[in-house]
């Protein structure tokens, strides 16, 4: 892509306005805008020329991708909605075990182009995963997948992991990924279809995609982020059907995003434009809740009726794709609203996909079934509810606030004390990532200086000196989780799982365990005591000691 010509900043936004012809009053408003948005301006210039041939309102609509547009805000947002840190591998924040059988590798944290509805702003904005290089990033990602042979697929995400990478480079970057043999298919999320598609005709990508489609039981397949029909121009065209030809898989998946997509029209145009180019429709994704930008939301209702209205006018082959809302918690579908659409009193959810088990709150499990298509049906109030954080709240489901934390509904007939600041929940699933990623630094950050554990092997010694110990005499360790149980106290909970543990003489000794925590004012672990028989491992543990 080295003739590939980006406008970035102040200089490269006055270009783009010149390109785009904004009017003096567009482009002041335009700025204006992008001051509150968090995400930086960033546009090839060949998508810019494409805007400025456009007749109205597909011009407008394209404009608002990559500018943010006028509209009333009428929530708050948050920065990562998805809740990608929550489930991502302490240490090695690139990858997100977040789904049983799935793992996201975050590639790189920049794009060929900045879409301004972005859940993944503040990555772009402020994160440094890309500091590592790709062979070391690549060797720790293979380590884990051999540790996690429950993973079949890989998403490769970033940014954008095929912004501004050679060809050899991209090789580098699939080949050990869909080698492996474990892994069945390696996903490319990608705007470059529409922002930079003769990256995709290169030769000796083409060949070499064509080789490992080749391969019995392995699959490339792309996930195109085309979110309007004026994207597919006859260069996108052009590189969708050489990736075709190539053997890959093409799948859209648009967000729904108000002013860019959300008519009627549009949405059937767009989704008539997948079939016409042999892409399979994936997901339809609602705008999720993001920081500066809230005016692209539409309330869950209004979308899922103009959805519906453009299937009403689709054969059975275009209208594949689910609508769905993500959240930290998983994706559901939104199956519709009782006793309508027109009047949603009630709307009717599927857990397309779940986070894994320990990632999820207790409170979540109790009250409502939390199995992969599993069924909701929830109190619903017309307009008012833009994501799911809206509707489990006004349900008394655990949920996220506008700063990111999770917020427990409180149990019939409690009265509120000084400890809305404790989540023992959420401290206990942080605890067991870490303790099984080994991860000291983030393992010390949730006790308090002199927090004090109570270990059957290693007695009663500070956290720090515990923690320092433990990590240095473990190789490895699987945590499978089994339950949190809490108590009327608030300051007080115990997390049961069964500990694989690897130890650096490379015995291996499982048992199950409890820890019951106590937390001080703050939400701080400030005692720990570990409950388990140390009569069938302590033989082991003592000859290791003696080796060292």
């Amino acid at each position: 892509m080295s003739g590939l010509k980006i406008l970035r900043g102040s200089a490269g936004f006055d270009d783009f306005a010149k390109i785009v012809r904004l009017t003096p009053v567009e482009k002041t408003t335009r700025a204006a805008l992008l001051q509150r948005s968090f995400m930086p301006f960033q546009v090839p210039e060949s998508y810019a020329r494409t805007i400025a041939s456009l007749p109205e309102p597909s011009r407008t609509q394209m404009l608002n991708i990559v500018l943010p547009p006028e509209g009333e805000r009428f929530f708050t947002g948050r920065f990562d909605p998805y809740g990608n840190k929550l489930c991502r591998q302490e240490d090695h924040a690139f990858l997100q075990h977040k789904y049983e059988n799935t793992l996201l590798f975050h590639v790189d944290d920049f794009c060929i182009g900045n879409c301004q509805f972005c859940f993944k702003v503040n990555e772009i904005r402020t994160e440094i995963t890309s500091n590592l290089d790709l062979n070391r990033k690549m060797r720790i990602t293979l380590e884990y997948l051999t540790t996690n042979p429950g993973i079949n697929n890989v998403l490769a995400t970033g940014g954008d992991p095929v912004a501004f990478r050679n060809t050899r480079d991209l090789i580098k970057l699939i080949d050990p990924l869909i080698s492996h043999p474990n892994i069945r298919v390696v996903r490319l999320a990608t705007k470059g279809l529409a922002y930079a598609p003769e990256r995709f005709e290169d030769g000796e990508l083409l060949q070499y995609l064509k080789e490992v489609n080749r391969r019995p039981g392995k699959q490339i397949t792309v996930i195109a982020q085309m979110n309007h029909p004026a994207e597919f121009t006859e260069s996108a065209k052009s590189a969708i059907r050489a990736l075709q030809e190539a053997g890959v898989q093409i799948r859209g998946q648009p967000a729904i995003v108000k002013g860019v997509n959300d008519s009627v029209e549009t949405l059937i145009e767009l989704q008539r434009a997948f079939v016409d180019n042999q892409i399979v429709s994936y997901y339809l994704t609602v705008f999720m809740p993001v920081k500066g930008v809230e005016q692209y939301g539409l309330p869950l209702d209004c979308i899922f009726r103009n959805v519906a209205e453009s299937k009403r006018h689709l054969s059975g082959l275009e209208k594949k794709g689910i609508l769905l809302a993500s959240h930290d918690f998983g994706k559901l579908e939104i199956c519709g609203f009782y006793p309508s659409p027109e009047r949603p009193e009630k709307i009717i959810l599927k857990w397309h996909q779940i986070e894994m088990e320990p990632y999820l709150p207790k409170s979540l499990k109790d009250r409502v079934p939390t199995r992969p298509e599993d069924l909701m049906i929830l109190d619903y109030r017309k307009g008012e509810m833009y994501c799911i954080d809206h509707v489990f709240k006004a349900n008394k489901l655990p949920y996220f606030d506008s700063a990111g934390n999770l917020v427990e509904p409180e149990p019939e007939g409690h009265i509120s004390g000084n400890t809305q600041n404790m989540q023992p929940e959420r401290t206990i699933r942080q605890y067991l990532n870490a303790l099984e990623s080994g991860s000291y630094r983030t393992m010390i950050q949730l006790f308090s200086s002199d927090a004090i554990v109570h270990s059957p092997l290693y007695g009663d010694v500070n956290a720090n000196e515990y923690y320092s110990g433990l990590f240095n005499d473990t190789t490895s360790s699987k945590i499978s989780f089994l339950n949190i149980f809490t108590s009327q106290n608030p300051s007080r909970a115990a997390g049961h799982f069964r500990y694989d543990w690897t130890l650096k003489n490379g015995g291996k000794i499982s048992f199950q365990c409890v820890d019951v925590f106590q937390f001080d004012e703050t939400g701080k672990i400030k005692d720990l005591t570990i409950i388990y028989d140390t009569a069938p491992i302590r033989s082991s543990f003592q000859e290791m000691k003696q080796r060292d």
